[in-house]
């Protein structure tokens, strides 16, 4: 009976002690857990965010330039670049509109965005260009899940967070959210709403092309649409350099302190449709109903009979 106890609890004893790993083993290192996907809430992101989501697998970060090459010096990890030609026609002179559908969504859809792509968008100009594809996008369907990077591609590379040199193809996206028409509006839409106290036009050109002082390219006679309010686009910047945002509570009070009722429609234009596009960004940033008129005042100026008031 002693001699099984012993023999029993010898066994216990080699069970439990660990068998020796053979010289010059080494052990295999651990997979890092896949990136998760992410989900964008709001309209604008910070750099901590963006730096923290890069690797997320349904995150698309584009760039909406006119200079690939200064772009490509020093851009985002992972970021894409669209050419500005590529998402609107036109130029600074005679103005920018829309490029018919099917272009719009080849364009975007060769950056690499799917209907449920979450994206975030840098741009020249300060961000004018990030929010022109913004409103290409909103356009195209896609109103939520997309985002401008506060302070833009400028503020990334000064805080000195990751950069890289060499472009990274995309794979192609299908995006097929149906259209939104309803915040593209003509001439016509804007002439019958001049005196509507539902709707209330905000002209986003510096302050001499809007009195008329300075006609701008393009404009044939120069001033200001009746009824609109002025408020310079870039009066929502913190920095006059770069896309960085002032709260969005100040951002209301700029819109409140220039006459506009809380409870209106807005209508942004500008000279060519681009500062527009940020007029209408602040618009949607403070949860407004907006709309663009894209031809804006080098169309409006240019046909005879629309009403202006001018110097």
């Amino acid at each position: 009976m002693r001699s099984s106890i012993l023999l029993a609890a010898a066994l216990l004893f080699a069970c439990a002690t660990p068998t020796p790993e053979p010289e010059g083993t080494v052990e295999a290192p651990m997979e890092p857990p896949p990136a998760e996907e992410v989900s964008i809430d709001g309209l604008l992101v910070s750099g901590d965010w963006l730096q923290d989501h890069l690797d997320a697998p349904n995150l698309a970060v584009l760039h909406v330039g006119n200079d690939p090459d200064s772009w490509t010096a020093e851009h985002i990890p992972g970021q894409v670049y669209i050419a500005l030609e590529d998402i609107a026609v036109g130029d600074f002179t005679m103005g920018f509109s829309l490029p018919p559908e099917d272009q719009l969504r080849a364009a975007f859809e060769a950056a690499g965005v799917s209907d449920d792509t979450q994206i975030v968008l840098t741009g020249d100009l300060e961000g004018l260009m990030a929010t022109r594809a913004f409103l290409s996008l909103e356009y195209l369907g896609r109103s939520s899940g997309v985002a401008l990077l506060d302070g833009g591609l400028k503020q990334w590379r000064e805080e000195g967070r990751p950069v890289a040199e060499i472009p990274v193809a995309a794979l192609t996206g299908e995006l097929t959210t149906p259209r939104n028409d309803d915040i593209i509006v003509t001439a016509d839409f804007v002439e019958a709403r001049i005196d509507d106290e539902a709707y209330q036009l905000v002209d986003a050109r510096p302050p001499a092309e809007f009195s008329g002082e300075v006609p701008g390219d393009g404009v044939a006679r120069p001033g200001h649409i009746p009824s609109a309010i002025h408020l310079f686009w870039k009066s929502g910047l913190q920095q006059d350099d770069r896309p960085h945002l002032h709260p969005v509570h100040r951002i209301t009070e700029l819109y409140s302190d220039a006459g506009v009722d809380d409870h209106t429609t807005l209508v942004a234009y500008c000279r060519t449709g681009m500062q527009a596009s940020f007029g209408y960004f602040l618009g949607r940033l403070q949860d407004r109903d907006t709309l663009v008129y894209d031809g804006s005042f080098v169309d409006w100026s240019s046909d005879p009979d629309r009403p202006i008031i001018g110097p």
